[in-house]
């Protein structure tokens, strides 16, 4: 059996080593970090070497913020701005609109005002032409009782008309003017005309007067007074006389197509019928009311 004070003299090694006489500490061993703290410290040296940079590009950020920063309150003050005139433009719209409102209800009431007016001008123009119609209607029956002598020769301011007609009448016509009576008797127009003026007479008698028309409506007599230019027709008022001038090749084409014409005034009838009318210098077809008075 081995004593253990024996075996007092055997090596071992607790971080001592046995020297002549005593036992010394054993000089420490070489240190090697190991390799994840050799990891951190590249890591570290790295992070150290990237400071630079990630300061610079911090910089670079705080800028841009900065920047976005201006921008954004600019942004916010346009934002106010665009607000406000959004806001200016919104009460303008419902002012506009507000007005053109009203004035659609004006356009309303003047288009009501235009229609009454339209009809009233309808009724005017129907009363126009009805008056036209009197009044034509009252120069012509004026003028029924008259003849109109054409190509008497004038003898000065002296002359006596009646016996010029009278005369006229009894040698071209072949009519005895012993019982003649005229209530009015004159020269149309101005003393300066260059050829002789026409007479103008009112026949007292309405039977004198037809007897002289129909006589000077003879082929012999008329043929005879055209050839001495001279003439007998019956007044009629001048918008009567330019109706029946432009109405002529009408009336004279109406008829010989067998049909019967009657021009009253300035209005053409055909059979009958109201076919034109001569209205401020044109012929026109007639115009056609309905039962309220509108054309």
């Amino acid at each position: 059996m081995t004593s253990p004070i024996g075996n007092f003299q055997q090596p071992f090694t607790y971080g001592m080593q046995q020297s002549p006489g005593m036992f010394q500490p054993a000089p420490p061993a070489p240190s090697t970090p190991p390799s994840w703290a050799l990891q951190i410290m590249e890591d570290i040296k790295s992070i150290k070497t990237s400071l630079p940079n990630i300061e610079k590009t911090v910089n670079t950020i705080n800028l841009k913020i900065s920047d976005m920063d201006i921008k954004i309150n600019n942004l916010e003050s346009k934002v106010t701005e665009v607000e406000t005139s959004c806001s200016f433009i919104s009460n303008e719209f419902e002012r506009q609109k507000t007005e053109v409102n009203e004035a659609k209800i004006e356009i309303r009431k003047l288009q009501q005002t235009c229609g009454d007016l339209k009809n009233q001008s309808h009724e005017f123009e129907i009363q126009k032409d009805q008056m036209n119609d009197k009044l034509l209607d009252l120069e012509s029956r004026s003028m029924r009782d008259n003849l109109i002598f054409y190509g008497i020769q004038e003898h000065g301011p002296e002359e006596n008309c009646d016996t010029l007609v009278k005369d006229f009448i009894a040698s071209k016509l072949g009519i005895e003017t012993k019982d003649l009576l005229f209530d009015r008797i004159h020269r149309l127009g101005s003393n300066k005309a260059p050829k002789p003026r026409p007479i103008v007479g009112k026949f007292h008698y309405y039977t004198d007067r037809e007897k002289i028309r129909q006589k000077s409506y003879d082929e012999g007599v008329k043929k005879q007074l055209k050839e001495a230019r001279q003439g007998v027709g019956v007044q009629r008022p001048q918008q009567t006389r330019d109706a029946r001038k432009a109405l002529f090749d009408i009336i004279k084409a109406e008829e010989s197509n067998g049909k019967t014409t009657r021009l009253a005034g300035n209005k053409l009838y055909v059979n009958g019928n109201l076919f034109k009318t001569y209205v401020n210098g044109k012929v026109c077809d007639p115009p056609r009311y309905n039962a309220q008075g509108q054309n």
